[in-house]
């Protein structure tokens, strides 16, 4: 395996080190070797690597976060993004195949990889199951936050109807907040606002001076404020992050939805100040989530582009495919209709891979009223590739495409790898709903 160690430093836009990967990835294709990029968290070996990549034809990425090379064990989170990502750039039959008498053991990472029927729809059921069984005898902490930051929002939901066994308490006022924000960006404001009060009660019961909790709900309770056109009683809610500044860091989300709120204000001809907010936003400069919220900011107020927020490639998913949507709908507003269309669909396909089905709604209703619905945005593929594509979304494997268009295996991954990089698609899975959203 050849492996490569990129030092401690920024790394975004060095050309010496994209000429050292540019000649890692030749060797791969003569040799058959892998390539593994490492280096210490926040140098900018993601956007590195992304901006890479997409340069590269027949080249399979794998992508695995938080994977420290040290003497442990491998986190199988990360793991698990790679098999992922396998099973996305090969199919199922492959890795299955390549697997041999280990596909069982890895299907209890990445189930689909299983060739028995059924097993990845119960291996869920079986595990919140496990988790109610022994939460009758023994203390358990349930980590949700975490599903919702990387855009597991389905799996966080899964997880969010053990809340009723949690012993009352801060933990659970906590946990009912992020089940909140979780219903927000699942588009479901209804059931948003039916749990928000039952979290607030929690927390003046057991968390006073709780203040993560504290300026979620202050969050939550702007953008649904927002949901319902109230931006004055958003920016009211928005306010807590300079009126206090004891929730530090926490303050950021908050800037957020106050640009949001101040922009509808201005739009209609109101006075708002954003004075305030540009304050808080400057005191964390140096912080690493920063040039997320420094550019969402910017972006809803119209002094910034929604690409920044999407090449921040930093803090919770959710806002990617938000800004994707958002995008869309600038180019939209300038005229641009093959590039809104494109860019909807795209945004389209990522927050459905999310379960942000708020935003699909979103995205749907702005192509469909734009009379962009059933123009294919997909025209810069070549006629090959669209073959490969519609086959892609029919759930082929890279084997079966193979077989039906009379190519080699690996010619197929190589119009796979262009697809994905012409659509902008993360997966296999996005480039197929890209498809769908597209033939409807």
């Amino acid at each position: 395996m050849g492996v490569m160690q990129i030092g401690r430093v920024p790394l975004v836009g060095r050309q010496t080190d994209l000429d050292a990967l540019r000649d890692e990835v030749d060797a791969v294709r003569t040799e058959g070797r892998a390539v593994v990029v490492s280096g210490d968290a926040g140098m900018g070996k993601t956007r590195l690597i992304r901006d890479f990549t997409e340069t590269l034809d027949g080249v399979i990425v794998l992508r695995g976060a938080c994977l420290d090379s040290g003497s442990g064990p491998a986190p199988l989170t990360a793991v698990t993004d790679l098999l992922r990502d396998l099973v996305d750039a090969l199919g199922v039959d492959a890795v299955r195949e390549a697997a041999g008498p280990g596909a069982d053991a890895l299907s209890v990472l990445v189930p689909a990889i299983s060739d028995r029927l059924g097993h990845a729809e119960r291996l869920a059921d079986v595990v919140v199951e496990l988790i109610s069984q022994l939460a009758r005898t023994h203390r358990l902490v349930l980590i949700i936050e975490a599903h919702i930051y990387a855009g597991r929002l389905r799996e966080a939901e899964q997880l969010g109807g053990l809340l009723p066994m949690v012993e009352p308490g801060l933990y659970s006022a906590f946990l009912r907040e992020r089940l909140v924000c979780l219903a927000i960006w699942r588009g479901r404001i209804e059931d948003a606002e039916a749990a928000i009060e039952t979290a607030r009660r929690e927390l003046d019961l057991f968390g006073a001076y709780e203040f993560q909790t504290r300026f979620g709900l202050a969050y939550d309770l702007g953008e649904l404020a927002l949901a319902h056109g109230d931006a004055r009683q958003a920016l009211e809610h928005a306010g807590l992050a300079w009126r206090t500044t004891t929730g530090g860091v926490l303050a950021l989300p908050l800037t957020a939805v106050a640009a949001r709120a101040i922009a509808m204000l201005r739009a209609a001809g109101e006075d708002a100040d954003a004075g305030p907010f540009r304050a808080v936003l400057a005191s964390f400069r140096a912080w690493p989530v920063w040039p997320l919220w420094s550019a969402l900011f910017a972006a809803e107020l119209g002094e910034g582009s929604w690409s920044a927020v999407i090449d921040a490639g930093i803090g919770p998913a959710y806002f990617r495919a938000y800004a994707r949507v958002r995008h869309g709908e600038a180019l939209l507003a300038g005229g641009d209709r093959a590039g809104a269309r494109e860019a909807l669909a795209q945004g389209a396909a990522y927050a459905d891979e999310l379960g942000a089905d708020g935003l699909v709604a979103r995205a749907r209703a702005v192509m469909s009223d734009a009379g962009l619905v059933g123009d294919a945005p997909r025209s810069v593929l070549t006629a090959r590739e669209e073959q490969v594509l519609e086959l892609v979304a029919e759930g082929l494997s890279n084997a079966q495409i193979a077989e039906r268009l009379y190519i080699s295996a690996n010619t197929v991954s190589v119009h796979v790898s262009a697809i994905l990089r012409k659509l902008g698609a993360p997966s296999r899975a996005a480039a197929a709903a890209i498809h769908r959203s597209s033939a409807a």
